[in-house]
């Protein structure tokens, strides 16, 4: 789905709250605080698995990206997802068919296009199920968009945000399609202080060692 209503055509199912739900698939989500504002982005590994006010469950972790999110000038945020489907126990569904909804990469380049200071991507080392990681940052690469995590992990991909203790830091994420070494101790490094770290986006460089 492309063109100028592809957007509209997309968050017609919109309810109440802000989000966009088929079934067992959530597509999109946002809140706002400051409609003036264009939203910030973020790209989580998969909605809740209970229904309900998603809001009200994950309060703490959603408070903290919003802060995140107001610190960087956004309005709002949009939350995305690499699998669409709700589910309890990744290691249960690692192979699993259906996991994402047929227009979910739509809602996400939808997501990456209304944010103009980039999106932040955020799932986690579990991203590597069924490489859709790989698959969304190919994604976001090809839209042009500015990446942003809140720190990376060994391997290299972006912390999920209950693995970081807020406040959250949003740091530049770079990442390309050839092989890059990931400098995972220089981050530590510059988050304990050492002058002699080099540059944050360095260290969060070269998303790909992935398997």
């Amino acid at each position: 789905m492309t063109g100028p209503g592809a957007g509209e055509a997309l968050l017609a199912g919109m309810d109440e709250r802000g989000d966009v739900v088929d079934g067992d698939h959530v597509l999109w989500q946002e809140r706002w605080w400051l409609e003036t504002r264009p939203p910030l982005a973020w790209v989580l590994m998969h909605p809740s698995p209970q229904e309900g006010d998603w809001w009200r469950r994950l309060k703490p972790m959603l408070k903290a990206m919003a802060q995140a999110s107001l610190g960087f000038g956004a309005g709002g945020m949009v939350v995305t997802y690499l699998f669409s489907k709700r589910f309890r126990d990744p290691l249960k569904v690692w192979n699993a068919e259906g996991l994402t909804h047929p227009q979910l990469d739509e809602y996400i380049r939808l997501a990456a296009r209304r944010s103009p200071q980039g999106v932040v991507v955020a799932w986690g080392s579990i991203g590597r199920m069924q490489k859709r990681d790989r698959a969304v940052l190919e994604l976001l690469f090809d839209e042009g968009v500015k990446l942003h995590c809140i720190g990376v992990n060994q391997d290299g991909r972006p912390f999920y945000p209950t693995e970081v203790q807020p406040p959250l830091e949003l740091h530049a994420y770079e990442w390309s399609p050839q092989p890059r070494e990931v400098d995972y101790w220089s981050w530590r490094k510059r988050k304990a202080g050492d002058a002699s770290a080099r540059n944050p986006t360095e260290a969060a460089e070269g998303a790909e060692r992935l398997p």
